[in-house]
């Protein structure tokens, strides 16, 4: 139970909002001689790193032991389910293999949450997110 509430303390910051934006791109317009407008510069910014920031902030103590109880408590997480929805947004919601999902964010040396927890032997972390979170194996609600 402490662990959880370290956990939700470290997410406590404020969640995105629905008019959260992802990208922006500036163009810098001119006009020629001529009165033709020509886009002269390009900016872009993205917030992408936001998701690996509130990320890594959420599972940072699965790098101490074996405890899926950290995996639970992060995805327990109001603000962290909000933004894992509007990343999922920004990208393509009708092919599997174009989804913006967590289990494909690199956010561990070893890769994904997953690789993570089979590289350091979180035999229970990993039972846990094959039962409860793989396509194949979770429960159909």
């Amino acid at each position: 139970e402490v662990l959880s509430a370290s956990v939700q303390q470290s997410l406590a910051k404020t969640p995105p909002d629905i008019s959260f934006v992802w990208h922006v791109v500036i163009h810098e317009l001119h006009r020629t001689r001529h009165g033709h407008v020509r886009v002269a510069t390009n900016y872009f910014k993205s917030n992408i790193s936001m998701v690996y920031d509130y990320l890594i902030d959420a599972f940072q103590l699965l790098d101490e032991e074996d405890d899926p109880q950290v995996i639970q408590a992060a995805i327990a997480n109001d603000a962290l389910e909000t933004l894992l929805r509007l990343y999922f947004e920004t990208g393509d919601t009708q092919n599997p293999k174009f989804f913006h999902t967590m289990a494909k964010l690199n956010l561990f040396q070893a890769g994904t949450l997953l690789n993570h927890c089979c590289e350091n032997g979180y035999s229970k972390c990993v039972e846990y997110l094959l039962q409860h979170h793989s396509p194949l194996t979770a429960p159909r609600d």
